[in-house]
Protein backbone atom coordinates (compact mmCIF):
# COMPACT_ATOMS: atom_id res chain seq x y z
CA UNK A 1 0.00 0.00 0.00
CA UNK A 2 1.14 3.50 -0.98
CA UNK A 3 0.41 6.05 2.22
CA UNK A 4 1.05 10.19 1.32
CA UNK A 5 1.27 12.89 3.40
CA UNK A 6 1.77 16.64 2.46
CA UNK A 7 2.17 19.84 4.49
CA UNK A 8 2.55 23.22 2.69
CA UNK A 9 2.39 27.10 4.69
CA UNK A 10 3.67 30.08 4.03
CA UNK A 11 6.97 31.05 5.41
CA UNK A 12 7.44 33.05 8.23
CA UNK A 13 8.69 36.39 5.81
CA UNK A 14 5.86 35.82 3.76
CA UNK A 15 3.39 35.92 6.73
CA UNK A 16 5.03 39.22 8.24
CA UNK A 17 4.40 40.96 5.59
CA UNK A 18 0.76 39.59 4.67
CA UNK A 19 1.57 37.77 1.45
CA UNK A 20 0.23 34.46 0.53
CA UNK A 21 1.88 31.02 0.25
CA UNK A 22 3.34 30.82 -3.17
CA UNK A 23 4.08 27.54 -3.30
CA UNK A 24 1.64 24.45 -4.77
CA UNK A 25 1.66 20.91 -4.98
CA UNK A 26 -1.22 18.46 -6.38
CA UNK A 27 -1.44 14.43 -5.76
CA UNK A 28 -3.35 12.02 -8.06
CA UNK A 29 -3.97 8.28 -8.37
CA UNK A 30 -3.27 7.23 -11.75
CA UNK A 31 -3.86 4.57 -14.71
CA UNK A 32 -3.51 1.30 -13.01
CA UNK A 33 -2.53 2.77 -9.03
CA UNK A 34 -0.21 4.88 -10.33
CA UNK A 35 0.91 7.77 -7.95
CA UNK A 36 1.23 10.92 -10.15
CA UNK A 37 2.28 14.35 -7.77
CA UNK A 38 4.02 17.52 -7.95
CA UNK A 39 5.30 20.77 -5.86
CA UNK A 40 5.84 24.15 -7.57
CA UNK A 41 7.11 27.25 -5.82
CA UNK A 42 6.21 30.25 -7.25
CA UNK A 43 8.95 32.95 -8.08
CA UNK A 44 8.82 35.26 -4.91
CA UNK A 45 9.43 38.17 -6.68
CA UNK A 46 6.91 37.95 -9.30
CA UNK A 47 3.12 38.96 -8.19
CA UNK A 48 0.88 36.31 -9.23
CA UNK A 49 3.78 33.25 -8.81
CA UNK A 50 1.03 31.50 -6.07
CA UNK A 51 -1.20 31.66 -9.43
CA UNK A 52 1.29 30.16 -11.90
CA UNK A 53 2.65 27.47 -9.21
CA UNK A 54 -0.85 25.80 -8.65
CA UNK A 55 -2.00 26.07 -12.24
CA UNK A 56 1.66 24.13 -13.34
CA UNK A 57 1.00 21.71 -11.32
CA UNK A 58 -2.68 20.83 -11.38
CA UNK A 59 -2.43 20.71 -15.50
CA UNK A 60 1.03 18.75 -14.80
CA UNK A 61 -0.67 15.83 -12.21
CA UNK A 62 -3.51 15.34 -14.80
CA UNK A 63 -1.77 14.90 -17.85
CA UNK A 64 0.46 12.61 -16.40
CA UNK A 65 -1.94 10.91 -14.41
CA UNK A 66 -4.49 10.56 -17.94
CA UNK A 67 -1.63 9.07 -20.18
CA UNK A 68 0.74 7.13 -18.48
CA UNK A 69 0.17 3.87 -17.96
CA UNK A 70 1.95 0.89 -15.82
CA UNK A 71 2.89 -0.63 -18.77
CA UNK A 72 5.39 1.97 -20.58
CA UNK A 73 9.05 2.25 -20.54
CA UNK A 74 10.77 5.16 -19.63
CA UNK A 75 10.93 6.84 -23.23
CA UNK A 76 7.50 6.70 -23.61
CA UNK A 77 7.16 7.92 -20.04
CA UNK A 78 9.79 10.95 -20.78
CA UNK A 79 7.74 12.23 -23.53
CA UNK A 80 4.50 12.69 -21.81
CA UNK A 81 6.46 14.00 -19.29
CA UNK A 82 7.45 16.70 -21.29
CA UNK A 83 3.89 17.08 -22.90
CA UNK A 84 2.52 17.74 -19.17
CA UNK A 85 5.42 20.72 -18.72
CA UNK A 86 4.54 22.40 -22.28
CA UNK A 87 1.23 22.07 -21.32
CA UNK A 88 1.45 22.98 -17.72
CA UNK A 89 3.82 26.66 -19.32
CA UNK A 90 0.85 26.84 -21.59
CA UNK A 91 -1.71 26.92 -19.34
CA UNK A 92 0.07 29.45 -17.17
CA UNK A 93 0.64 31.99 -20.33
CA UNK A 94 -3.32 31.05 -20.81
CA UNK A 95 -4.26 32.36 -17.46
CA UNK A 96 -2.12 35.21 -17.21
CA UNK A 97 -3.93 36.15 -21.25
CA UNK A 98 -7.23 35.97 -19.04
CA UNK A 99 -6.29 37.72 -16.19
CA UNK A 100 -4.91 40.64 -18.76
CA UNK A 101 -0.86 40.51 -16.81
CA UNK A 102 2.35 39.63 -17.76
CA UNK A 103 3.18 36.18 -18.18
CA UNK A 104 6.32 37.20 -16.22
CA UNK A 105 4.19 38.00 -12.85
CA UNK A 106 3.55 33.76 -13.15
CA UNK A 107 6.79 32.68 -13.26
CA UNK A 108 7.17 28.96 -11.13
CA UNK A 109 8.97 26.25 -10.46
CA UNK A 110 7.93 22.46 -11.50
CA UNK A 111 9.11 19.13 -10.12
CA UNK A 112 6.85 16.05 -10.62
CA UNK A 113 7.00 12.30 -10.31
CA UNK A 114 5.42 9.25 -11.05
CA UNK A 115 5.54 6.20 -8.28
CA UNK A 116 4.14 2.74 -8.95
CA UNK A 117 5.34 1.33 -5.33
CA UNK A 118 8.91 0.33 -7.10
CA UNK A 119 9.89 2.46 -9.68
CA UNK A 120 10.28 6.40 -10.05
CA UNK A 121 10.16 8.78 -12.96
CA UNK A 122 10.72 12.67 -12.45
CA UNK A 123 10.88 16.08 -14.24
CA UNK A 124 12.50 18.91 -13.03
CA UNK A 125 12.61 22.62 -13.87
CA UNK A 126 13.97 24.99 -11.43
CA UNK A 127 15.21 24.47 -7.86
CA UNK A 128 12.35 22.62 -6.13
CA UNK A 129 13.48 18.61 -5.39
CA UNK A 130 13.45 15.23 -4.57
CA UNK A 131 15.09 12.44 -2.41
CA UNK A 132 14.53 8.97 -2.26
CA UNK A 133 14.54 6.29 0.35
CA UNK A 134 15.59 3.03 -1.65
CA UNK A 135 14.87 -0.56 -0.72
CA UNK A 136 18.56 -1.32 -0.12
CA UNK A 137 18.16 1.24 2.97
CA UNK A 138 20.24 4.16 0.78
CA UNK A 139 18.86 7.36 0.95
CA UNK A 140 19.57 9.45 -2.05
CA UNK A 141 19.34 12.84 -4.00
CA UNK A 142 17.43 12.66 -7.45
CA UNK A 143 17.38 16.25 -8.51
CA UNK A 144 19.67 18.97 -8.79
CA UNK A 145 18.81 22.62 -8.27
CA UNK A 146 18.85 24.34 -11.34
CA UNK A 147 20.06 27.47 -10.76
CA UNK A 148 23.20 29.91 -12.69
CA UNK A 149 26.42 31.14 -10.67
CA UNK A 150 24.97 34.27 -9.17
CA UNK A 151 21.86 31.52 -7.55
CA UNK A 152 18.94 33.01 -9.35
CA UNK A 153 16.67 30.11 -10.42
CA UNK A 154 15.66 28.37 -13.83
CA UNK A 155 11.65 28.45 -13.80
CA UNK A 156 9.44 26.26 -16.18
CA UNK A 157 9.56 29.44 -18.73
CA UNK A 158 13.21 28.32 -19.91
CA UNK A 159 11.75 25.26 -21.35
CA UNK A 160 12.90 21.74 -22.70
CA UNK A 161 16.82 23.21 -23.00
CA UNK A 162 16.77 23.39 -18.76
CA UNK A 163 14.10 20.94 -17.97
CA UNK A 164 15.74 17.41 -17.16
CA UNK A 165 13.73 13.96 -17.43
CA UNK A 166 14.38 10.97 -15.57
CA UNK A 167 14.74 7.85 -13.27
CA UNK A 168 15.70 6.17 -10.41
CA UNK A 169 17.06 2.71 -11.29
CA UNK A 170 17.05 1.25 -7.51
CA UNK A 171 14.05 -0.01 -6.08
CA UNK A 172 12.49 2.71 -3.84
CA UNK A 173 10.61 2.50 -0.97
CA UNK A 174 9.66 6.06 -0.11
CA UNK A 175 9.84 9.46 -2.04
CA UNK A 176 10.06 12.74 -0.47
CA UNK A 177 8.93 15.87 -3.43
CA UNK A 178 9.79 19.70 -1.65
CA UNK A 179 9.87 23.39 -2.56
CA UNK A 180 13.70 24.50 -2.40
CA UNK A 181 13.35 25.95 1.30
CA UNK A 182 13.28 22.54 2.83
CA UNK A 183 14.95 20.63 0.13
CA UNK A 184 17.93 23.59 1.30
CA UNK A 185 17.68 21.57 5.26
CA UNK A 186 17.62 18.08 3.58
CA UNK A 187 20.44 18.44 1.65
CA UNK A 188 22.14 21.03 2.77
CA UNK A 189 24.73 23.36 0.68
CA UNK A 190 27.33 22.88 3.11
CA UNK A 191 27.04 19.15 2.26
CA UNK A 192 26.93 19.46 -1.37
CA UNK A 193 29.49 17.40 -3.47
CA UNK A 194 30.26 15.44 -0.20
CA UNK A 195 30.23 11.46 -0.32
CA UNK A 196 26.69 11.66 1.50
CA UNK A 197 25.01 15.16 0.47
CA UNK A 198 21.89 14.79 2.71
CA UNK A 199 20.81 15.24 6.05
CA UNK A 200 19.68 11.53 6.78
CA UNK A 201 18.32 11.72 10.49
CA UNK A 202 16.40 14.93 9.11
CA UNK A 203 15.36 13.06 6.11
CA UNK A 204 14.49 9.80 7.91
CA UNK A 205 12.45 11.76 10.33
CA UNK A 206 9.97 12.40 7.00
CA UNK A 207 10.61 8.93 5.41
CA UNK A 208 11.29 6.10 7.76
CA UNK A 209 7.33 5.54 8.56
CA UNK A 210 6.76 2.07 7.37
CA UNK A 211 4.68 1.71 10.60
CA UNK A 212 1.94 3.60 9.60
CA UNK A 213 -1.45 2.68 8.21
CA UNK A 214 -4.19 4.49 6.42
CA UNK A 215 -5.07 6.04 10.46
CA UNK A 216 -2.36 6.96 11.33
CA UNK A 217 -0.62 8.74 8.59
CA UNK A 218 -3.03 11.33 9.47
CA UNK A 219 -1.72 11.98 12.73
CA UNK A 220 1.79 12.51 11.13
CA UNK A 221 1.03 14.64 8.49
CA UNK A 222 -0.10 16.84 11.04
CA UNK A 223 3.10 16.09 13.30
CA UNK A 224 4.60 17.23 10.25
CA UNK A 225 2.73 20.29 9.59
CA UNK A 226 3.26 21.04 13.08
CA UNK A 227 7.57 20.36 13.34
CA UNK A 228 8.02 22.84 9.94
CA UNK A 229 5.47 25.58 11.55
CA UNK A 230 8.04 25.71 13.80
CA UNK A 231 11.19 24.98 12.43
CA UNK A 232 13.94 27.68 13.34
CA UNK A 233 13.46 30.65 10.99
CA UNK A 234 16.97 31.39 10.84
CA UNK A 235 17.58 28.67 9.04
CA UNK A 236 14.29 28.21 6.56
CA UNK A 237 12.51 31.03 6.34
CA UNK A 238 10.83 30.21 3.31
CA UNK A 239 7.64 29.00 2.07
CA UNK A 240 7.60 24.87 3.08
CA UNK A 241 5.98 22.08 1.10
CA UNK A 242 6.20 18.48 1.16
CA UNK A 243 4.98 15.23 -0.33
CA UNK A 244 5.65 11.91 1.20
CA UNK A 245 4.52 8.70 -0.52
CA UNK A 246 5.68 5.99 1.18
CA UNK A 247 5.02 1.86 -0.04
CA UNK A 248 4.43 0.43 3.48
CA UNK A 249 4.81 -3.12 1.25
CA UNK A 250 8.78 -2.50 0.56
CA UNK A 251 9.96 -1.83 3.80
CA UNK A 252 14.12 -0.51 3.38
CA UNK A 253 16.73 -2.67 4.62
CA UNK A 254 18.14 -1.24 7.85
CA UNK A 255 22.04 0.49 8.01
CA UNK A 256 24.47 0.40 11.01
CA UNK A 257 23.06 3.16 13.09
CA UNK A 258 26.17 4.93 12.37
CA UNK A 259 24.99 5.57 8.97
CA UNK A 260 21.86 7.88 10.56
CA UNK A 261 24.36 10.29 12.74
CA UNK A 262 23.76 13.93 12.94
CA UNK A 263 26.04 15.51 10.46
CA UNK A 264 29.33 17.34 11.83
CA UNK A 265 28.02 20.57 11.29
CA UNK A 266 31.11 21.94 12.99
CA UNK A 267 33.70 20.56 11.05
CA UNK A 268 31.58 21.28 7.84
CA UNK A 269 31.24 24.69 8.72
CA UNK A 270 35.21 25.06 9.27
CA UNK A 271 35.62 23.69 6.07
CA UNK A 272 33.15 26.28 4.36
CA UNK A 273 34.83 28.85 6.42
CA UNK A 274 38.02 28.14 5.09
CA UNK A 275 37.17 27.21 1.21
CA UNK A 276 34.46 29.95 0.62
CA UNK A 277 35.12 33.13 2.70
CA UNK A 278 34.88 35.27 -0.11
CA UNK A 279 31.30 34.29 -1.14
CA UNK A 280 28.86 36.64 0.82
CA UNK A 281 25.91 34.32 0.45
CA UNK A 282 27.63 31.35 1.00
CA UNK A 283 28.68 32.55 4.29
CA UNK A 284 25.72 33.55 5.83
CA UNK A 285 24.33 29.85 5.38
CA UNK A 286 27.79 29.04 7.05
CA UNK A 287 27.20 31.55 10.02
CA UNK A 288 23.28 30.23 10.43
CA UNK A 289 24.28 26.51 10.70
CA UNK A 290 24.98 26.76 14.77
CA UNK A 291 20.97 26.79 14.63
CA UNK A 292 20.72 23.90 12.43
CA UNK A 293 22.95 21.71 15.24
CA UNK A 294 19.73 22.53 17.82
CA UNK A 295 16.85 20.75 15.23
CA UNK A 296 17.88 17.13 16.59
CA UNK A 297 16.66 13.90 14.54
CA UNK A 298 14.11 12.59 17.39
CA UNK A 299 12.75 16.51 18.01
CA UNK A 300 10.05 15.16 15.19
CA UNK A 301 7.49 13.73 17.18
CA UNK A 302 5.07 11.73 14.56
CA UNK A 303 3.74 8.84 17.18
CA UNK A 304 1.04 10.69 18.78
CA UNK A 305 -1.42 8.91 20.73
CA UNK A 306 6.18 5.37 -27.26
CA UNK A 307 2.66 5.39 -28.88
CA UNK A 308 2.11 8.39 -31.77
CA UNK A 309 -0.94 10.00 -29.33
CA UNK A 310 2.24 10.71 -26.70
CA UNK A 311 4.25 12.73 -28.90
CA UNK A 312 1.27 14.77 -30.71
CA UNK A 313 2.02 17.76 -27.81
CA UNK A 314 5.72 18.16 -27.80
CA UNK A 315 6.56 21.38 -28.75
CA UNK A 316 9.76 23.67 -28.74
CA UNK A 317 10.24 26.47 -26.28
CA UNK A 318 11.96 29.73 -27.24
CA UNK A 319 13.32 32.35 -24.73
CA UNK A 320 13.07 35.59 -25.54
CA UNK A 321 15.47 37.70 -23.33
CA UNK A 322 14.08 39.97 -20.77
CA UNK A 323 16.40 43.06 -19.96
CA UNK A 324 14.97 42.93 -16.38
CA UNK A 325 15.80 39.77 -15.58
CA UNK A 326 17.77 37.14 -17.36
CA UNK A 327 16.99 34.56 -15.12
CA UNK A 328 13.48 34.61 -15.11
CA UNK A 329 13.03 34.64 -19.02
CA UNK A 330 9.90 34.33 -20.46
CA UNK A 331 9.10 31.34 -23.39
CA UNK A 332 6.63 31.14 -26.73
CA UNK A 333 5.08 28.04 -27.38
CA UNK A 334 6.36 26.59 -31.02
CA UNK A 335 4.00 23.69 -32.82
CA UNK A 336 6.65 21.54 -34.38
CA UNK A 337 4.04 18.47 -35.26
CA UNK A 338 1.42 18.31 -38.23
CA UNK A 339 -1.67 17.49 -36.08
CA UNK A 340 -0.93 20.65 -33.72
CA UNK A 341 -0.40 23.07 -36.93
CA UNK A 342 -4.17 22.48 -37.77
CA UNK A 343 -5.47 25.50 -36.58
CA UNK A 344 -8.94 24.06 -34.97
CA UNK A 345 -6.60 21.68 -32.90
CA UNK A 346 -4.48 24.80 -32.00
CA UNK A 347 -7.08 26.53 -30.01
CA UNK A 348 -7.38 24.66 -27.22
CA UNK A 349 -4.47 21.85 -26.14
CA UNK A 350 -7.29 19.17 -24.92
CA UNK A 351 -8.71 18.91 -28.82
CA UNK A 352 -4.74 17.75 -29.63
CA UNK A 353 -5.85 14.13 -27.89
Amino acid sequence: MILTYKVSMAGPYHNDINLTCQDAFAIKTGNDGLKIFAVADGLGSELYSDIGSAVAVETAVDYCAEHITHDMKFDAIKKIMNNAFVYAYRAVLTRAAEDGNDSDEYDTTLCMGVYDGEHLYYAQAGDSGMVVLLQNGEYFRVTTQQRDEEGRVFPLCWGPDKWKFGFVEQPVSAVMAMTDGVFEQICPPLMRKKDVDINIPLARNFMDRFDCDEESIQELEEAAYEYLEHYPRVSLDDDKTIIVLINTERKPEKKEEAYYAIPDWKALREEAEKTLSNHEKLQHEVEDIDECTEVEADSLDMNNDDSEETTLALKTITTIKDDKRAASDRCEVEETEKSILDDKKKEDPSDVL
